[in-house]
């Protein structure tokens, strides 16, 4: 499947849609009704997702690929996206690849190569990239939300400019000082979350805080060169069509 964004121009090798959507559908829809060579992987990229639950439409999208990855969190009873960042550790810490790949199990396709991944990756020169989003979530009125949707508005203007924590790049050891900063924030011990509960699920509250403090060793993919995020955006912006993967 060829994907090209049409605001950017870009051509994404990496699909996230956090949001349920028609366009999101029909992309699974006609991902998973073609048939598939084994895509073109890189030995020094280990790419891994989080999932306790039954076979995510990324898993199978790999299996169908033949791209090798690792399922985080299989023997959890009781799930929590702040349990990414031990997980991240563990992982990162039993292997010794150059490069990890982090993507959310149920709402990703890998539509590109891999090798070619690492290629767009290393033009970034940086130590790290997420992907990036439409709006920023959770976008509530409390000075910690504020301060930090402000710097990211403060470093681009691009129409996906915000953070979303759910598809990610990074070279090894950066990884584990970024991982390692994560997880000693207790988002709820900086601000009062009775009120929203699903915050102490939020693992991407975390995140815009300790990307605020690494910029620029780690950036966003402002023109989705390797990821593409697609939540709340219309028809018009991206285009698709089969291909003989």
């Amino acid at each position: 499947m060829l994907i090209t964004n049409n605001i950017t121009g870009e051509s994404p090798k990496v699909i996230h849609a956090p949001d349920v959507s028609a366009i999101w559908s029909d992309m699974c829809r006609r991902f998973f009704s073609a048939q598939h060579k084994p895509a073109k992987i890189d030995d020094r990229l280990k790419i891994l997702t989080w999932n306790n639950l039954e076979s995510s439409p990324l898993e199978q999208c790999l299996e169908v690929r033949s791209i090798p990855y690792e399922v985080l969190g299989k023997h959890l009873v009781t799930w929590n996206n702040l349990q990414k960042f031990h997980l991240n550790l563990e992982c990162l810490h039993r292997n010794k690849n150059e490069y990890f790949m982090g993507l959310d199990a149920h709402d990703v396709l890998v539509i590109g190569e891999p090798a070619e991944v690492i290629e767009i990756f290393q033009e970034f020169d940086c130590d790290m990239v997420f992907n990036s989003e439409t709006y920023f979530y959770p976008n509530l009125q409390i000075p910690y939300y504020q301060d930090n949707k402000r710097f990211q508005d403060t470093i681009a203007s691009n129409k996906y400019r915000y953070l979303n924590s759910g598809a990610w790049i990074g070279k090894r050891e950066f990884c584990l000082d970024f991982f390692n900063d994560c997880s000693k924030i207790r988002i709820w011990e900086l601000f009062d979350c009775t009120s929203c509960l699903k915050l102490f699920n939020c693992d991407q509250s975390v995140v815009h805080s300790v990307f605020s403090k690494y910029h620029p060793s780690v950036v966003l993919d402002y023109d989705c060169k390797i990821f593409n995020n697609i939540a709340l955006i219309s028809a018009e912006e991206i285009s698709y069509e089969l291909m003989m993967l």
